[in-house]
């Protein structure tokens, strides 16, 4: 069984740029193969492939424990708590420390001149969630720095990461390379 195992992957690895994936159960000793980027489940007892997406027993979120839905919600609550749980750390930190105190007055008074930035401001949260580096960490900062409304921030906030994971979400489907 190893031996075929092995021949198959050697074939597969040497003509065509394969790569192998591990079993994922315990149970199982399909591995998974993959030429063009997409995991391939190989059944050898029905002879054929069967695609799908390393993790989910070959078969996509269809074969997955959890529904993409579930995986959205438990995202976005996850997001909720971390974003709640800086913006009160920062106001913590506002409270004891006259140093901020004095910086974030210094912002106010620079940007009460800026009026379309305190109107439509808390709007820029939705796409600076998706930017790597400032993402779901430091948008709940610029938010609170600037003094935004907390609740049209946070809600901002989460709509930009529901789309943000619903396009990652998306792709890992399958759904945006069939839409594009």
């Amino acid at each position: 069984m190893l031996l075929q195992v092995l021949e198959e992957y050697l074939y597969l690895s040497h003509h065509q740029g394969c790569v192998v994936y591990p079993p994922l159960h315990v149970s199982s000793t399909a591995p998974y193969w993959s030429c063009t980027g997409y995991p391939v489940l190989v059944n050898r007892s029905a002879g054929h492939r069967q695609s799908g997406t390393a993790g989910s027993g070959g078969g996509g979120w269809s074969g997955s424990r959890y529904s993409p839905l579930v995986v959205l919600v438990l995202m976005t609550s996850i997001a909720l708590a971390i974003i709640l749980g800086i913006m009160e750390v920062c106001d913590l930190f506002a409270e004891q420390s006259e140093r901020i105190q004095r910086w974030i007055q210094r912002i106010d008074a620079r940007t009460k001149e800026i009026t379309y930035l305190r109107t439509y401001g808390a709007l820029m949260l939705i796409p600076i969630i998706w930017v790597p580096g400032i993402a779901l960490y430091g948008t709940p900062l610029v938010a609170w720095i600037f003094r935004w409304d907390r609740g049209i921030s946070i809600f901002c906030m989460i709509t930009g990461w529901i789309v943000a994971t619903g396009l990652v979400m998306g792709t890992t489907l399958g759904l945006v390379h069939i839409i594009f």
